[in-house]
């Protein structure tokens, strides 16, 4: 990942905090219940979708 640095990084910073935070909270309820109805590559795809 590639990023400017004049504040785009931060923010981008930022938002993958919020986004790892969000994972990390809600990780058992998406390893429950998402991988019951989705294949698992598309959790994977949702995973790398998230992340950048």
């Amino acid at each position: 990942m590639f990023y400017r640095t004049d504040g785009t990084l931060q923010h981008a910073l930022m938002k993958r905090r919020k986004w790892d935070g969000l994972l990390i909270r809600y990780r058992w309820l998406l390893e429950r219940e998402v991988m019951r109805f989705y294949p698992s590559w598309l959790y994977d795809y949702l995973i790398q979708f998230l992340n950048n």
